[in-house]
């Protein structure tokens, strides 16, 4: 480790992570942010074999790492494998450290569910974010009096947030997926632990920024479900969505998912009646493509059913333009 002290050693990692975090915002990022991971998880590792620091800041460098391999690569098994490794092999210190494992997991069953498979991975997932949340909750409240999280509370904080909104997500799939009598169980789960995240995010003060707009988006996305029984609920999806769409002016990418969430909320309430917004909408997403707005390969996989829906309802075309689309991926 030449002569590098512990607490220096910390600063390192920590410092490498949290500039990955950064850059890994946008796809653009994706390699640096892996390179600054990648490094962070082997001091984090040299760093363990000679003793000194916690497990934790291997499994949370090693979670951010799987998260790039889910979205840049669109490659769960690898990302999954990781952090099998880290879960299984390594106890961890902390809660934090727990939890930040926990939650890519969840991902990972929520975006790459098994075939076959895909209710019990949906519910696995769902089971995990609970955990996650729990985790994060009990870092929150860790005094540090037995041992120290080995991030600051606003960190973990924004990470527990988040975790709500995972768990929205996972709950607004399931309703699409079980059998109708956990249907309206799923839904409600959907929009409460959404609605939670919103809240939760003014609360603390937060005005502007991806997080809050990434908490409008999960809302919105959530709303849609209901939005073609409740016209309340469509008012409230394309509110939020278009409040999401404000903060996220400075993410050309999410900017464009914003736009195929618009567009399937015109499909699931108003298809006939919106038709000519929802073409509007399918060809901005369709050109972006062709821009710094291009969707990295992990959101293609996530959203290609809605997409495939989508054209399928216009026609004219649609169909072979987004075929053409993922064949030349």
């Amino acid at each position: 480790m030449i002569g590098m002290k512990t607490a220096t050693l910390i600063d390192k990692i920590n410092a490498l992570n949290a500039e990955g975090v950064r850059l890994s915002g946008s796809a653009a990022g994706y390699n640096d942010a892996f390179t600054r991971h990648s490094e962070a998880l082997t001091l984090a590792l040299a760093g363990i074999d000679v003793g000194g620091i916690e497990p934790d800041y291997a499994t949370v460098s090693a979670a951010n790492l799987a998260y790039i391999f889910r979205r840049r690569d669109n490659d769960p098994q690898t990302a999954l494998g990781l952090l099998s490794y880290f879960f299984e092999c390594f106890d961890s210190a902390t809660f934090f450290g727990g939890a930040r494992i926990l939650e890519e997991l969840a991902l990972i069953r929520h975006y790459h569910p098994r075939a076959g498979s895909i209710v019990n991975d949906l519910k696995l997932g769902y089971q995990e974010i609970n955990d996650a949340i729990e985790n994060y909750t009990r870092a929150l409240e860790n005094n540090g009096e037995t041992f120290p999280e080995i991030v600051d509370k606003p960190t973990i904080q924004n990470r527990l947030l988040r975790s709500m909104g995972i768990a929205s997500a996972i709950s607004t799939t399931l309703a699409t997926k079980v059998e109708s009598s956990d249907q309206e169980f799923y839904q409600r789960e959907s929009i409460t632990w959404a609605q939670r995240e919103v809240d939760g995010r003014l609360k603390a003060g937060e005005t502007a920024g991806s997080a809050l707009g990434g908490a409008y988006h999960t809302l919105g996305v959530a709303q849609t479900e209901l939005a073609d029984i409740d016209v309340a609920m469509y008012d409230a999806a394309k509110s939020n969505l278009l409040r999401a769409q404000e903060l996220a002016a400075e993410r050309p990418m999410v900017q464009s998912v914003l736009r195929l969430r618009l567009a399937w909320l015109n499909y699931r309430a108003k298809p006939e009646e919106t038709r000519d917004e929802t073409r509007e909408l399918l060809d901005a997403v369709l050109q972006d493509q062709d821009t710094p707005a291009r969707w990295d390969a992990g959101v293609h996989q996530a959203l290609r059913d809605q997409l495939t829906i989508l054209g399928a309802h216009l026609g004219e075309g649609y169909t072979t333009r987004i075929t053409n689309m993922y064949t030349s991926q």
